[in-house]
């Protein structure tokens, strides 16, 4: 079996079957070229799908910065933050090695960006860490308790974090026949997103200062 997002909607994903599969495998085979939420497979079948390995293209149509630098890199280095022994960035201080600081592109975003992060997460093996590197204006990341109260009646925050309730991101979105929009356009201005397990979630989603204060809740899509 092999499993791909599909270009269309992330929240959904088509399903390939190939040949000599067995009785059990088989059963996922009549989905073959279909969309299928994966939130509606049994776990069994869940466990059976293979990501694809074919994605050679898959970022060709994203604008992404030469990074060939990066292979010159030998050794570590010192956080010139925290001090800490790091390879390319420090994921304590979320921030990139003085070395290539120069070098590492800034992303402007439309909106404010909080990741909130479980403290039993762990911070070298967590890709939250790139995005306040990589949008050090827009994303802040927190360990979980050490979250902001959300309590300013005037900014209006989204929690994207899938489930009952939950409005697909684009229905969200201003439909537009452009690519450009601006910021003034979208019907938020913070979005607080969730970085943990499965059985860590729960205690963060009902935390009075998240469950109490954000205005809505969407999906990605």
């Amino acid at each position: 079996m092999y499993l791909y997002l599909d270009k269309v909607s992330k929240q959904f994903l088509s399903v390939y079957s190939t040949s000599g599969n067995s009785d059990r495998s088989a059963k996922i085979s009549t989905t073959t070229m279909a969309h299928v939420d994966l939130r509606q497979l049994p776990r069994e079948q869940i466990k059976l799908l293979k990501p694809r390995r074919d994605l050679a293209s898959v970022f060709d149509e994203f604008r992404i910065d030469d990074a060939r630098f990066l292979e010159e890199c030998e050794g570590r280095s010192r956080c010139c933050q925290c001090g800490q022994s790091r390879k390319y960035f420090c994921y304590t201080c979320c921030l990139p090695l003085e070395r290539f600081r120069d070098r590492v592109p800034k992303v402007q975003l439309p909106f404010a960006v909080d990741i909130v992060k479980d403290a039993r997460e762990i911070a070298g093996k967590s890709t939250a860490v790139h995005a306040p590197i990589l949008a050090p204006g827009h994303v802040k990341l927190y360990t979980y308790p050490d979250i902001p109260e959300y309590s300013d009646a005037s900014e209006r925050v989204v929690l994207i974090f899938p489930g009952r309730g939950s409005l697909p991101l684009s229905a969200l979105l201003p439909k537009t026949s452009t690519s450009s929009r601006s910021d003034s356009s979208l019907p938020f201005d913070r979005a607080v997103l969730v970085d943990c397990t499965w059985n860590q979630v729960k205690t963060i989603l009902r935390d009075p200062r998240i469950a109490g204060n954000v205005n809505g809740r969407a999906e990605a899509s």
